[in-house]
């Protein structure tokens, strides 16, 4: 497991005589380390960001950071920017990457599709985060998980199968599928935020029928009943704060209103981010490389990656 890893931090250049000192140390070595692991039959690879001040000598949260559809750990790095705020903040971010840039939210056994995606990503992020626990110091009390589209998709089917693993979940630019509402409505409260946008042209805000994957069309709830799912889930006070944020961007189209669900069990909350205006992307990202006329806008008015961060600080499993 280590060997990719070591030849990353130190080059080529590594002589043998020294390679089992370097291999218990390069764990902790900071910066990005880019690493393999064996899953089902497949190799699977996956993004690191482990932070300047990290020691091993004190347990750190960890970020569990899912891309979109089309895209990879390397490039949802660079859209969320989560590498300088863990710097800044002193927690691990793995990117993981989906098997042909998409991650499979459906049941293994599901038929649908190529055979090639058909994989058994549920199976590799849980053991992804065992892997993580055995390599890093990592306080299994805060560790978080949030994707954007496909990846949220993702965020949610694992959270709802796997919620003894979280202390909180982020979904961006997704509102839930309607076959994981049943999954999602019952279990353990979990801290949750979504953000949205209310002219998203791929998964449309008032929920319905959408073109999914492959051309097929699958069913979505609407944003607001998305938020209900977990506002129940929770046993939340249905009374959430509003505040429709200052107006910081004035150029870009969009506002953004907040609901936050703050009275739960277990203060598990709820927050909701409505980005009026915003399309199919991530707020705050520096550029998108798809234009506007096709994903609608990128709103300026918020960073999505503080917002969660910020969201996830405030959160961390029962004991």
């Amino acid at each position: 497991m280590c060997y990719s890893r070591s030849f990353h931090c130190v080059g080529r250049w590594l002589i043998a005589a020294t390679l089992p000192l370097l291999l218990a140390a390069c764990p902790h070595t900071p910066g990005v380390v880019r690493e393999t692991m064996d899953h089902d039959g497949r190799t699977r690879t996956y993004r690191v960001y482990v932070p300047s001040g990290y020691t091993a000598k004190e347990a750190v949260p960890l970020l569990l950071a899912l891309h979109p559809f089309t895209g990879s750990g390397e490039s949802f790095a660079r859209m969320t920017g989560f590498d300088g705020i863990a710097e800044e903040s002193g927690f691990i971010v793995a990117y993981p990457d989906g098997i042909l840039r998409r991650w499979n939210y459906r049941s293994p056994e599901d038929v649908s599709g190529p055979r090639v995606l058909r994989g058994a990503d549920l199976g590799f992020l849980t053991s992804l985060i065992d892997q993580l626990q055995q390599d890093y110091a990592i306080d299994p009390v805060r560790i978080y998980v949030a994707g954007a589209s496909n990846g949220a998709f993702m965020t949610m089917r694992l959270v709802c199968e796997h919620p003894e693993l979280f202390a909180g979940a982020a979904a961006v630019m997704a509102t839930m599928p309607l076959d994981l509402e049943l999954l999602c409505s019952a279990g353990p409260p979990l801290p949750f935020l979504l953000i949205h946008g209310d002219e998203d042209p791929f998964v449309p805000f008032e929920g319905g029928e959408a073109h999914a994957r492959f051309g097929e069309s699958e069913v979505f709830l609407s944003a607001p009943d998305t938020v209900a799912v977990w506002v129940n889930r929770n046993g939340c006070e249905l009374d959430p704060r509003v505040e429709l944020l200052p107006e910081t961007a004035p150029d870009d189209g969009t506002r953004v209103r907040v609901e936050r669900f703050e009275d739960c069990m277990d203060g598990a909350a709820v927050w909701f981010y409505n980005v009026m205006g915003g399309g199919h992307t991530w707020p705050g990202q520096p550029h998108s490389f798809w234009p506007e006329r096709l994903l609608g806008r990128v709103s300026h008015e918020i960073d999505a990656s503080a917002v969660i961060w910020d969201f996830f600080s405030r959160q961390s499993a029962p004991n």
